[in-house]
Formats: C-alpha cells, sequence, structure tokens
C-alpha cells in the first residue's frame, strides 16, 4: 500500500478547511486546498495527490457529483477519496 504524503482538502467552509489542514499538518502531511469542485478537480488531475478529503456539501457542483468526475476520470480515479459533512442530518 502506498503511504500517503500529500492531502487534498475540498471544503467551501474557509474554518474547517483551515481545521482540516491544521490536522494534517500537524502529522506531517502536506495539504493542497480547494474552496470549489471545480478548483479542487483541477487540483487533483495537476497535482495528484494520494488523498482526496471532499466535502459533500459544495456550491454549485455537490461533493458526489464531484467524486462521479474523480472516479470517471483515469488520471483521478485510483485517488482514495473521503467525504466529511457539517450537516447532522
Amino acid at each position: 500500500m502506498k503511504k500517503i504524503k500529500t492531502v487534498l482538502i475540498i471544503e467551501d467552509d474557509p474554518y474547517n478547511r483551515e481545521l482540516e489542514k491544521a490536522l494534517f499538518e500537524r502529522d506531517g502531511y502536506t495539504v493542497l486546498e480547494a474552496e470549489d469542485a471545480g478548483k479542487g478537480i483541477a487540483l487533483a488531475e495537476n497535482k495528484k495527490p494520494d488523498l482526496i478529503v471532499l466535502d459533500y456539501q459544495l456550491p454549485r457542483v455537490g461533493g458526489l457529483q464531484a467524486l462521479g468526475t474523480l472516479k470517471r476520470n483515469p488520471v483521478t480515479s485510483r485517488i482514495p477519496c473521503v467525504f466529511v459533512t457539517a450537516s447532522a442530518s
């Protein structure tokens, strides 16, 4: 199994994004950030992170739709993705 070194956080809320970034950086990971799905998908294609942490509720293009785009793209299809959400429902 490949060791995770670089994490891409796709999160529209700046507070949540900074919190997630701090947690990963504290443990020695390199963190890339995007505030929306379009920027996140482009970063994933260009930088090929080892893990993507994806907000489920993003503006314009939602997290589920972004995940579909990532998984259909041969460049990003094998990057593991984890959903996060602040929603209680």
